[in-house]
C-alpha cells in the first residue's frame, strides 16, 4: 500500500458523503418534509455502503497476500469487480 492511498480514499469518501447529502436535499426539496427533517435524512443516509466501500479494498489486499492460494485469480477478479 501507497502512502498516498489512505490520503486519497479519504478525500474520495468525503467527496462522496457530500454527494450523497447533497442529493438527499434536493430530492427532498419541495416536500412536506422541514429543514431539519431533510437535514436529519441527509445525515442517517449518509452510512449506505460506507463500510462496504472500505471493507472491498480490504478484502483485495487481504487476497493479494496470499498469492499461492488455490482459487487466487477467482477472489482477485472478485476483489477487483467490487
Amino acid at each position: 500500500m501507497r502512502a498516498g492511498d489512505l490520503g486519497n480514499g479519504f478525500v474520495i469518501i468525503l467527496i462522496g458523503l457530500f454527494v450523497r447529502y447533497a442529493a438527499v436535499m434536493l430530492v427532498t426539496q419541495g416536500s412536506k418534509f422541514t429543514i431539519k427533517e431533510r437535514a436529519f435524512m441527509g445525515i442517517v443516509w449518509v452510512g449506505k455502503a460506507t463500510v462496504q466501500a472500505a471493507l472491498s479494498a480490504l478484502f483485495l489486499t487481504s487476497v493479494k497476500m496470499h498469492p499461492d492460494h488455490e482459487n487466487f485469480e477467482e477472489y482477485e477478479d472478485y476483489g477487483n469487480k467490487i
